[in-house]
Formats: C-alpha cells, structure tokens, sequence
C-alpha cells in the first residue's frame, strides 16, 4: 500500500504594478511531496499463521518528503535607464532614423525613395503648399502658415536632439550593465523508517497529531535560505510514541540538502562588444544514520552518524596562471603555497584556545604542515593569489566570483576592413572552479564549549569537522585569445560563403590538491588552433555520371592543432617536484567535400596525429589516416 501526494505553488511578483520597477521581472515557486510506504508482508509485526503467540517482525512504514524552493529575479536595465530622458536619447540615437531623404508633399505624401549616396544620412523632409500661393484664399494662406511654422518647429527639435559624441560615450559606459539575471534553487528530503502509524486523509494518522502537519507540508531541518532550523521529524515522532521499538531496524534515516545559485550578468560599453558574466555555486549534503531503539538505555536514538557533502563553485585564479616553470618544473606557487602555511597556521592556532605556543618549526600547536585546514588555507590562498582568511580554511564558506566571456565584432564594420571581410569576430572567454570531492564527516572529532577542535590525530593535530578528500582548481582560457573571420575571398560569388579562417590560443590548468598523500598534481596545457575553409559555389566533374557531368558545391577544411600537455607532482612535507607525464601533440585535419547528387557525398580526407612525450619513459608516436568515404543518404529518397 502507497500513499502519495504533491503540491506546487506559485507566485508572479507584480513588479509590473509599480511604475518605478517595471523593469523587475520575478517569480517564486514552493514544490513539496509527501509518501507513506506501508511495511512489507512478514516485517509488519503481524501475528504468524497457525501459531499461538509468534509474531513477524515489526520494521515499522516508511515516510518521506521532499521540498524544493525556486526563486528568479531578472533586471532589464535598459528599460531603468529609460527613464531618465538623456539616457533614453542616447539609447535611441538621440536623431530620427537613419534613412532616405524624402520630401513631403501636401496632405502627408512623401516623395523620393532611398537612394545609395543617402545612406547614413538624417531624413530631411522638406514641406510643400498645396498650390501656389497667389491662388491660396486668405483663410487658405492661415492655414498653410500654421502647418508651415509647425513643421518648422519639428525639424528644430529633430536637429536639437543630437548627442554630443563624448557625453554619449561616457553615458554608455555608465550604463554598461544591461541585463542582471539569478536563480536560487534549493531541494530537501527526509526519509523516516520504523513509523508505525497508518495513514488517513492528506497523510494524518488517524488521530489526525498535530506533530504531523509541518511534516506532511514539507518541513525541513533547513530553513529557505540554507541555514539549519533545528527541526528534528525524528525526534518528534520518538516523542509522540509513532516509531517501532525494533533495535534491529536496518533501513536508514536520510536527510538531503542541495543549493544550487546561478547569477547572470550583461555588459555592452561599447557598440559591439559585449561581456558576458556568470557566477554559480552548488552545494549537496547527505547525512544518514540509524534512528532506532535502544534497548540498554530505553529510548530513541542517532546510532553511526554519517555525512558527506560535496561543493563546487566558480573563482578567479587569473593572478596565478601565466607562472614559468624552471627546468626542474619548479613552481613559484608551490613555493609560495609552502611558505604560507605557516601564515595559516597562526590563523587558525589563534581562534583555538586549545592550541598551546608554537612548536620548534615554527609552526602553531595543533597546526602543522600537514594538517587539513592549514594545507587547504594556504593552497586556495596561493593558487588562486587571493587574500588569507578564514574563508580560505573553510571553501564551505567562500564567495563564488564571476567567469567571463567577451565578445567583439566591430571591426568589420569600418570601411577599410568592410572590403576585406564579411564578419570578424574576436573572442575571449575565462573560467575557474573549485571543487570539493569525497567530503566525509570526521567521526573522531571532538569540540569544546567553544566550538574549537580539541581532538589530536597521530601528529598532535587537531582533527577538523569534516575530512576532505580532495580539492581541485580547474581553470581554463578557452581561448585566451581567438578570431573568427569570412574573408570576401572569392564572397561576390552566387553561393560562395568566402574564405572562412579560425585562429585560436587556449590555456587550461587543473591542480588538485589531495589530502590522503600531501600532495598536489597539477596538469597544465597550452593550445594553438588554427583551422580554414572555403566553398566553391559551383565545380564541374572533368567526366560524366550517366548523361551529365555534376556541377555541385565542393567544399575545403584544413585544421591544424598544436597541444603541449604537462603533468607534475608536487609533495608539500617532503617538498619534491617530479614531471610524471607530458607531451606534444600536433594534430592535421583536412578534408574535401563534395555533393555528387542530391543524396551521395564523396569525401577525401587526410588526418595526421604526432605525439613527441617528453618523459624518458615513453616513445614518440605517430598516426595517421587517409581515404575516401562515401556517404548516401536514404532520407532522401
């Protein structure tokens, strides 16, 4: 048996309403589901058939709930602008559109059509009487005066709404901000074995309890916006005598937790460009434990509490990216990352009273180099050359930054470039996460009164809250610089697409720091892509296919890719570096295309790949393949 119910609900914010934030746009949304599972048949606690006084063992129903909270806010900050006049001019121009010139004929017909030297210049409307003037009646000759001094009186006012050049330049650029988006999501669960109340309307017990409502309605350990409420359902239902007294319960109690928050931002300061800006973090816990009988101490309790988590958000590791190895791949953040740890040791050993004097290497008691926080202090503080805090020992409590991407394709619209190219577009794009894998609560870990650590492990460190396995900073310039260009190569042509070229140089870096070894293995990589293309319109086979020779579309790639790949070791105790992989890969790609029919494609293709590694261990290699591969198309037919 099965008991199921859903609801949603939600809301429009009517910044629409209110005239001073119509540019607003916002919703929120409340989902939550509740489900009661009745026990299988033997574990229900019923009598057993044909016995006199044995019965099955009770394991008790199970409930569960989920809760998912979502909420968006969406500024368009043209329309704020909008309403400050000088803002609006310089969105809208500040003149009448650009156009043909036309002239205006009696009774509001325009005569003149566009012409090629008009373009770019303003409309110009030139006003003409309705017949000539010494035939005009008097009450004619007022009317035509009036209609001839308002019309004078536009075309002032056309002429007067110009922008100065430099004050339009300066407002763009306060308004470079065009659009602000973000998205707060939050999901939580509870599932609650051994409940040993049946089920009624809207999933009350029959006595309809009132420890029941939040419950069923989706209340959680966790308040909307993330922070612990202090809400224990199982605890509740122990209390009010709703859970099975079975110590041998085996099924266990589950609590999830997952934030997730995206934000969006678009900057145009000039005409042309546009920087695209995001920022995200996501966050999951999972604790379970064992919320059953005790037999000893007659009463409910959390037996083998466990937690893991994970976290993932986006940073800003610019500072630290354009380092040159030595020969001995030697790395001046590494170098730094060792030096600061002791600048995290004193840190932390002064927020713990527990900590007594500093030992003979300089170090904090309690905070040596090897212990957790004081290892993720330093690396998150080095390789990302941000500012110590205690931000830095705790990621759980850092800020996401924001990644970019930065758009330009102005250049083809000045004349020189215009003869040369269709469209030339350069590119730039930056991103950098932190993640945290494999994070476990510390069962070992004591606190006192004060919430500071007060348990040691082997090497009298203090044990942190939670044991972190691994953390890495994954960084990428993809590219760091690059162009797309269609070059009027050939572009006059009837089909012709021109010359298309691509020109791309990549950077990426993933350092990860694991905590088992004390170690941090880092892989950099550099990229050069180079690729073109052009299509013929029209290319006639020299022989005959049946009665005719094709005459089809023949179209040309060539790509050609340089990578240098590095992976090193660096141990922080020990302080060693050692290269552990590497190599140079240079990769050629091309291919010609072309349509013999509607349905059949015929392609010559060349790919060629050479690896040069630039460990001892490993030999240079090099593939390579070509042919011709036929392609039809049964669609077609």
């Amino acid at each position: 048996m099965d008991y199921t119910h859903d609801y949603t609900f939600s809301y429009n914010v009517p910044f629409n309403l209110i005239p001073a934030l119509d540019w607003l746009t916002g919703n929120a949304k409340y989902t939550g589901t509740y489900n009661w599972q009745r026990a299988p048949l033997g574990q229900d606690g019923s009598k057993i058939p044909g016995t006199v006084n044995s019965y099955n063992p009770d394991y008790g129903n199970i409930v569960q709930n989920s809760r998912t909270v979502n909420a968006t806010l969406q500024a368009n900050m043209t329309t704020l602008y909008n309403k400050i006049p000088f803002f609006k001019k310089v969105n809208t121009g500040g003149s009448p559109q650009r156009g043909a010139v036309s002239r205006q004929k009696a009774g509001g017909a325009v005569d003149g059509g566009s012409k090629p030297d008009d373009k770019g210049k303003e409309a110009v409307t030139e006003l003409k009487p309705p017949k000539p003037l010494d035939e005009m009646t008097k009450k004619e000759r007022r009317q035509w005066e009036r209609k001839k001094r308002k019309h004078e009186r536009q075309q002032k006012r056309k002429k007067n709404n110009k922008v100065n050049p430099v004050a339009g330049f300066g407002a763009r650029l306060l308004m470079s901000v065009r659009n602000v988006s973000g998205t707060y999501n939050q999901t939580d669960g509870t599932l609650l074995p051994g409940y040993n109340q049946k089920t009624s309307i809207l999933g009350f017990n029959p006595a309809f309890s009132s420890g029941m409502g939040g419950f069923i309605f989706g209340q959680q350990s966790y308040s909307v916006t993330g922070r612990e409420t202090g809400y224990n359902f199982a605890q509740t239902a122990a209390d009010n005598d709703w859970l099975v007294r079975n110590p041998a319960l085996n099924r266990q109690h589950t609590i999830t937790h997952n934030q997730m928050f995206t934000a969006r931002a678009t900057l145009e300061p000039m005409k042309d460009l546009t920087i695209d800006l995001s920022l995200n973090r996501t966050m999951s816990e999972n604790t379970n434990d064992f919320f059953r009988y005790n037999d000893l101490s007659e009463q409910f309790e959390s037996q083998s509490r466990f937690q893991t988590a994970t976290l993932s958000y986006s940073t800003i590791s610019i500072g630290s990216a354009f380092e040159k190895l030595t020969e001995g791949y030697e790395s001046g953040n590494f170098k730094q990352m060792r030096e600061t740890t002791k600048q995290v040791s004193d840190l932390l050993g002064e927020s713990n009273g527990n900590s007594a004097g500093s030992t003979a290497d300089g170090y904090r008691d309690g905070y040596g180099i090897s212990q957790q926080e004081v290892v993720i202090g330093a690396f998150l503080s080095s390789y990302t050359n941000g500012k110590l805090n205690k931000r830095s020992t705790n990621p759980f409590n850092s800020t996401p930054l924001p990644n970019w991407t930065v758009n330009y394709n102005g250049l083809s619209k000045f004349e020189k470039m215009k003869k040369l190219t269709k469209n030339f577009v350069i590119r730039h794009a930056y991103s950098s996460t932190v993640t945290l894998g494999q994070v476990q609560s510390n069962l070992n870990a004591t606190f006192d009164d004060n919430g500071a650590a007060s348990a040691r492990d082997l090497n009298r460190n203090f044990i942190p809250e939670q044991n972190i396995q691994t953390v890495t900073i994954s960084e990428r310039f993809s590219p760091l610089i690059g162009f797309d260009a269609t070059w009027n190569l050939g572009g006059k042509k009837a089909g012709s697409q021109g010359l298309i070229t691509k020109f791309e140089i990549k950077k990426d870096r993933s350092a990860t720091l694991s905590l088992n070894n004390n170690q941090v293995t880092e892989v950099l990589g550099n990229e050069i892509v180079v690729g073109a293309g052009y299509k013929f319109p029209k290319v006639r086979l020299p022989f005959r296919i049946g009665k005719n020779k094709p005459e089809n579309p023949l179209n040309i790639r060539f790509d050609f890719t340089f990578r240098d790949n590095l992976t090193v070791i660096r141990k922080i105790v020990e302080s060693t570096e050692q290269a552990t992989a590497g190599q140079k890969v240079i990769s050629i790609k091309s291919s010609i295309d072309y349509n013999i029919g509607a349905n059949l494609m015929v392609q010559f293709y060349y790919d060629q790949v050479i690896t040069n590694p630039k460990i001892a261990t490993s030999y240079p290699t090099g593939n390579m393949s070509t042919g011709i591969r036929f392609r039809f198309n049964l669609g077609g037919l």
